[in-house]
């Protein structure tokens, strides 16, 4: 087995499903993104955009920091 083959492998177990259902679920999102992949180059580009809208949405969430002994209670 290639080392892709392996990867894909593993991954489908480590989410419960059987390889040929993690196959379609990756061609579907193939096709959904028209992505190729199978493509590094893709991948790696899919992973970045995946990492930068995780950071950005935990940003949004981050408000001002709070000042030590202070409440909102007058």
């Amino acid at each position: 087995m290639t080392r892709a083959v392996q990867a894909k492998s593993a991954a489908a177990h480590s989410i419960r499903l059987s390889r040929p259902a993690f196959y379609a679920r990756l061609r579907r999102a193939g096709q959904l993104l028209t992505a190729d992949l199978d493509d590094a180059d893709t991948c790696l580009a899919l992973q970045v955009a995946l990492a930068a809208r995780n950071i950005t949405a935990a940003a949004a969430t981050w408000g001002p920091p709070r000042r030590a002994g202070l409440s909102s209670h007058r």
